[in-house]
Order: structure tokens, then C-alpha cells, then sequence
């Protein structure tokens, strides 16, 4: 990824930490129930861990694993380790190692990775995926989920309108000084058919499927706060001048007002397309419980709570 990409402002993220732990709480329940509930992994990798919200769920999840949170982010990492020194009995490893190069520790049963992905380009997501499952003790499991930016439509604007607003032309000299490796890149994503042929030669079981999850906020800057913490932090970063930087935001809040009107309630709902896959290495001599793709066909609405 750009450097742009490798360091975030774990304040922000924390602002709305409920939603993410809620989302990697689903995805563990998910990996549970659909490899074998009783399967306890010695290892695991939480991949994109962040500030370590969801390394907690796993954590709890897997209470006898060796647990390692590695993020790209330097302060990230700086925010879990803290959040872990905190603790009366630390158990976790937090390391800064970069999705793109990383090779987990040795015997690894399980990687878990919540919308990290997104963030790389389409190709180095092939690349990834196959180092990560070739580094896999055999029959273990690679969860992921991301954004499924494919599927983006109106109802995902808020994440297209930040770049097409950076190219208006108050912005654009910043947009064309931008390097296109760190530029936003969210329709790039990979079609589920592409991470099946990439991963199916080394895996026993590679299942996709979609969820929709919901975030509830109380206005519209709120709003403007959760990008912040995500996509828009980037952008800007490279609007130097403070006055441009202060019309941009209302420029943007602009059109978050007119593409989301406020509910019944008072509240702003946003809706996104996730794409979950789950992968089960070949391990050659080993019964392997496998995955009911019909199952994974019914996983629930990711609905996260509106009082947070």
C-alpha cells in the first residue's frame, strides 16, 4: 500500500469502536459455525488488527491460542500494545508488519482479517491471499471480509463522493499531485470467481458470501467523524491549505445532506455490501469437517446497534 495508507489515527477509529468489534464478532461467529465450533486453533493472526479491537474478540474466542495483532499503522500498533500493557495478564503480541510482505509465524492455524483488503489493489489482494494460505499449518483457515465495492451503488455514495469532490476543480491541483498508488481505489476490488481460481489449487474449501451491514448515527457530521477515520483522513492530508481544506468538508458535508436525508427517527442509516470468504487449506491424510455451503449461503444481516 502507499504510505499514505500505513498510518491512521487511532483516536478516530476508537470513536466508533463499538461497530467494528460488533462486526468482528459476527465474522468469529460465522468462522464457528461453519468450520466446527469445538475447532480451537494454537495460532492465530488477527491481520489488520487496528487498535486491537477485534484481536479482543478473538481473544475471548480462542482464550488458549498465541494471538498476534499486526497492522501496517505504526500508531495503531502503538494504541493496541498500550491498550495491552493495560491489561493485569497480557497475552497478545502486537507487531507492525505490512499486509502486502507479511508471513505469519510458524504454525499458524488461523489468519483473520476484517476489511483490511479493501485498502490493497486487485492484484496484490491475488498475491496476498496465496502467500497467506501457502504459510498456513495444513487444514488450517483464512477468514476474511471486506467492503464489497463491486457492489456499491447509491447507497455507498459517501465513500465515491470523497473522490469526486476531490476532483472538482477547487481541489483538483491537489488530486493531480497525488501518486495514483495512493489514490482511493475501492472499485477495484476482486470478483469472487478471481479469489476462487487463486486460492482453490492450495485450499480444500474456499466458500463466498455477502451480508449487508448497517451503521445508525446521529447526524451528519457523525458521519463526516466515521470517514475521518477511514478513506477521507487521506485526502485531507494532502489539502494543505486550510481553507481549502475547510470548503472541501463543506463541500462534502453538502452532499451527504442531499444523498442521505435523516429517517423517521432523526438518525442517518448507512447500508454497505460485505463480501465474506473462508478458505480451508489441503491437508493431505486429514478428515476435514469442511463447510456447509448452504449455511454459509444464510448468514444473517450484519445489523450494528444504533445506540452506541
Amino acid at each position: 500500500m502507499a504510505d499514505n495508507y500505513r498510518d491512521w489515527d487511532p483516536e478516530k477509529y476508537l470513536q466508533f469502536e463499538i461497530h467494528r468489534k460488533v462486526a468482528a464478532i459476527k465474522l468469529v461467529k460465522e468462522l464457528k459455525r461453519l468450520v466446527a465450533a469445538r475447532w480451537k486453533p494454537d495460532c492465530v493472526i488477527d491481520l489488520g488488527c487496528g487498535p486491537g479491537t477485534s484481536t479482543k474478540v478473538l481473544e475471548s474466542e480462542f482464550p488458549n491460542a498465541r494471538i498476534f495483532g499486526i497492522d501496517s499503522s505504526p500508531s495503531m500498533i502503538e494504541a493496541a500494545k498500550t491498550r495491552e500493557r493495560a491489561k493485569e495478564a497480557p497475552t497478545t503480541t502486537y507487531m507492525h508488519g505490512n499486509i502486502e510482505t507479511y508471513v505469519p509465524e510458524d504454525g499458524t492455524d488461523l489468519i483473520f482479517s476484517t476489511e483490511a483488503l479493501q485498502y490493497l489493489h486487485a492484484d496484490a489482494q491475488i498475491e496476498t491471499l496465496q502467500r497467506l494460505i501457502q504459510n498456513l499449518n495444513p487444514g488450517g483457515v483464512l477468514v476474511f471480509e471486506h467492503a464489497d465495492n463491486r457492489a456499491y451503488d447509491a447507497s455507498a455514495a459517501y465513500h465515491e463522493m470523497i473522490l469526486t469532490i476531490y476532483k472538482e476543480a477547487a481541489w483538483s491541483q491537489y488530486f493531480k499531485q497525488m501518486r495514483e498508488t495512493e489514490r482511493p481505489h475501492w472499485a477495484k476490488i476482486v470478483a469472487e470467481e478471481q479469489y476462487k481460481d487463486a486460492l482453490n489449487p492450495s485450499c480444500s474449501t474456499v466458500r463466498t458470501s455477502r451480508s449487508v451491514a448497517q451503521v445508525i448515527l446521529n447526524n451528519h457530521q457523525e458521519l463526516v467523524e466515521w470517514m475521518k477515520g477511514a478513506e477521507l483522513r487521506f485526502i485531507l492530508k494532502t489539502i494543505t491549505d486550510p481553507d481549502h481544506r475547510k470548503a472541501y468538508l463543506q463541500r462534502y458535508m453538502q452532499r451527504l445532506e442531499e444523498v442521505y436525508p435523516r429517517d423517521a427517527n432523526g438518525k442517518i442509516v448507512l447500508k454497505w455490501s460485505m463480501l465474506l470468504c473462508v478458505c480451508v487449506k489441503k491437508a493431505e491424510g486429514i478428515e476435514e469437517e469442511g463447510i456447509d455451503e448452504e449455511e454459509l449461503d444464510e448468514v444473517d444481516m450484519i445489523v450494528l446497534p444504533p445506540d452506541c
